[in-house]
């Protein structure tokens, strides 16, 4: 899980910034939300089309760490912005990321 990957990340960038954009129950994540909220800018709420852009234009890259998914509009969204995209390997993901 991305979150408890947290604590390598760190290690290795102490200043790094996570930013969490959409909606989804976090309700089992708050202990490590709190844990690394220096870390992390949390949306948590739908993000309308017309403001994904703001999420992307900041970033480096996106990461997916779907648990289940047969695909994504996320991935050619991050491509237009030409940002890199790490995906866990479910569905098809895998399969429009290159390694």
């Amino acid at each position: 899980m991305l979150l408890h990957a947290l604590k390598y990340v760190k290690k290795q960038i102490s200043d790094f910034h996570l930013i969490i954009a959409g909606p989804g129950d976090i309700s089992l994540y708050q202990e490590l939300l709190i844990q690394y909220e220096e870390n992390i800018s949390l949306y948590n709420f739908h993000i309308e089309a017309e403001d994904a852009y703001k999420y992307f234009e900041v970033s480096e890259f996106v990461v997916l760490p779907y648990k289940d998914a047969s695909g994504s509009g996320v991935i050619p969204v991050a491509y237009c912005f030409q940002k890199p995209v790490l995906v866990t390997d479910v569905g098809e993901l895998s399969s429009v990321v290159l390694e």
